[in-house]
């Protein structure tokens, strides 16, 4: 049985359990902060950052690693090439060193 949309548990069941049946499965959370110093600091709860972090991948921004980027372009050459039946072949240097130069101040996803 699953939860009525308020929250509240089914009747005779006052721990129903919320979704599918069988084994619980992983689910990738991707988070922008610091979540063990916003539980220290009571703004994230303690229960919910334990459910949350069974193991973490820590992935630095592009900014910091742009060794990335030639590969990235790359990938998504072909990709685009893929779903538009294009037939690029990639960016000269010329272009790789103006992309290289970007701040790259948000996060790809």
């Amino acid at each position: 049985m699953r939860k009525p949309p308020t929250g509240e548990p089914c009747a005779g069941e006052p721990h129903a359990r919320f979704g599918g049946r069988g084994r619980r499965k992983p689910f990738p959370t991707p988070i922008n902060r610091d979540l063990k110093s916003e539980v220290e600091a009571g703004r994230f709860r303690e229960d919910l950052y334990f459910r949350l972090n069974v193991f973490e991948i820590d992935i630095p921004p592009l900014r910091k690693r742009l060794d990335d980027l030639p590969g990235l372009v790359e990938h998504l050459i072909h990709r685009h090439n893929a779903e538009m039946k294009t037939n690029y072949k990639g960016v000269d240097s010329a272009t790789m060193r103006i992309l290289m130069s970007l701040p790259w101040k948000g996060n790809i996803r």
